[in-house]
């Protein structure tokens, strides 16, 4: 299991390079949560419907139509 670095005591730790005199902080921070495998349909079906992920299959009805 993947450690959360937010969750580690130096996330904050602001580098201080004496040479330089120059201060240091991270740019940025990404955080991803873990994927599960999607549910996906055969190929055949999904080539005619335009994806072969099932949560992503949503026809167009329009007027609201059932």
């Amino acid at each position: 299991m993947m450690m959360n670095p937010m969750d580690s005591p130096d996330f904050l730790k602001v580098v201080f390079d004496g040479e330089n005199g120059t201060m240091e902080k991270p740019l940025a921070m990404a955080y991803i949560q873990n994927q599960t495998q999607p549910d996906v349909m055969d190929v055949s079906d999904g080539f005619s419907k335009g994806t072969i992920f099932k949560g992503l299959d949503k026809p167009f009805k329009p007027w609201g139509e059932k």
